[in-house]
């Protein structure tokens, strides 16, 4: 995560401004389908190009080596960068809770887009009245394996959603739920009439250091043109992630306890 170093720096101040005429934006180097450096292409990255061309200035990207996690439930994103000064925007922040030990140091802008687990494979049909209606391969340890056992679902534990895929096709699932932005790298349709339940979904920002406000405004107000509204929306299409603007309501902590 962040180093004691990095907060010393962020804590006295001396974090580095954005550089004007470039955008910084901190992105994973191998993150598909979000971002990937070579060759530069992603949704975070049709996104970043954006917020620079709406902001009037250059995209600079600032990669990440780790890789950005692709699950709700992980905890450890890369603030790194961002905190000491490196970038000037990271995207893809799927809320407060997020954020973490550095809420006080951190600021989302505006949501952007939603996201959440969906129901594969096209035609699937799961009641989430009715328990029994049928086996679920969902990924370990993530909010949907909780929310499903809660339920009182038959399901199946598997490793990732490649996994997923591969208990629907030998037949030890007869559906699955799968984080949204990973059916851009696996081969499977969702059921489009599934609307995923407010404990399955969330919306995401962008995130910049506290002082930034300048900065942040004027990320909100890019954000907040219908046409550039659209283009996130047809860019999450091209990448085969499914098209959510930001929901009503989403996940918060103590929802799976209340279900």
């Amino acid at each position: 995560m962040v180093s004691r170093i990095a907060l010393i720096v962020l804590l006295t101040g001396c974090s580095a401004e954005p550089t004007l005429g470039v955008l910084r934006v901190c992105l994973g180097e191998a993150d598909p389908p979000r971002s990937e450096a070579s060759p530069l292409r992603g949704f975070d990255v049709d996104v970043a190009q954006l917020l620079a061309q709406g902001l009037n200035r250059e995209l600079q990207p600032v990669w990440l080596a780790a890789r950005n996690p692709t699950e709700i439930e992980s905890t450890d994103i890369n603030y790194g960068a961002l905190l000491m000064g490196r970038c000037d925007v990271q995207l893809s922040i799927p809320g407060v809770d997020a954020l973490g030990v550095f809420a006080q140091h951190l600021v989302l802008t505006q949501p952007y887009y939603g996201a959440g687990f969906e129901l594969v494979p096209a035609g699937a049909s799961i009641d989430f009245a009715a328990p029994g209606t049928g086996r679920i391969a969902v990924r370990a340890n993530t909010v949907a394996h909780v929310f499903i056992d809660h339920l009182g679902f038959q399901w199946t534990m598997r490793d990732d959603s490649v996994d997923i895929v591969s208990a629907l096709t030998s037949g030890e699932a007869d559906a699955g739920l799968v984080w949204g932005p990973d059916l851009g790298a696996v081969s499977v349709s969702r059921a489009l009439a599934f609307e995923p339940p407010a404990a399955l979904r969330w919306n995401h920002h962008a995130v910049t250091r506290t002082g930034n406000v300048a900065l942040r405004e004027a990320i909100d107000a890019v954000l907040a043109r219908a046409d550039v509204r659209d283009a996130v929306q047809a860019s999450m299409r091209r990448h085969g992630i499914p098209p959510h603007r930001p929901f009503a309501s989403v996940h918060q902590l103590d929802m799976l306890s209340g279900q």
